[in-house]
């Protein structure tokens, strides 16, 4: 538990911790990442941003919780983290719940994050119209290297 901020990951309605996400902040840890908890079921920060998806119409789905805090201070709250590289049942079925809305798939600008981005959208494309679903990767290799005015303008585009 030394030297790594913890993030509690809650339900979707926000009344029961269902995991923790941590990073390292010494740069020594073998693992930079942890995740406890049954990460297929995450489907988070919704007991947050909820209502921002339903109301903006479009979700933008990240890799992490620091690309998500990233969007949240440029004031884009319509975002659901993904905890890696793929697309979970769990996230699939919430998509699905949310009917006709635009899904930006945002994984990191790096050869991982484009190819993950691929693999996400031709698993979403069963499910979704090709109209609604878009790859839009960070213009940068991931939110936290942009400054909130290249967020401002990356998100006009």
């Amino acid at each position: 538990y030394k030297n790594r901020y913890y993030f509690g990951i809650f339900s979707e309605d926000g009344t029961k911790l269902v995991g923790l996400n941590s990073r390292d902040l010494s740069g020594k840890s073998l693992i930079k990442y942890r995740i406890r908890g049954e990460k297929k079921s995450f489907v988070y920060p919704l007991f947050l941003n909820n209502e921002d998806i339903i109301k903006s119409g479009e979700v933008y789905l990240v890799e992490g919780i620091g690309c998500a805090l990233k969007l949240f201070s440029a004031g884009i709250r319509n975002v659901i983290i993904l905890f890696g590289c793929e697309c979970s049942w769990a996230v699939v079925n919430k998509l699905l719940r949310l009917g006709d809305i635009n899904i930006f798939i945002s994984t990191d600008n790096d050869l991982a994050g484009i190819e993950a981005g691929k693999k996400i959208y031709s698993r979403l494309r069963k499910y979704f119209d090709s109209k609604g679903l878009h790859i839009k990767h960070p213009i940068k290799k991931d939110f936290g290297d942009m400054s909130i005015e290249e967020i401002l303008e990356w998100n006009k585009k």
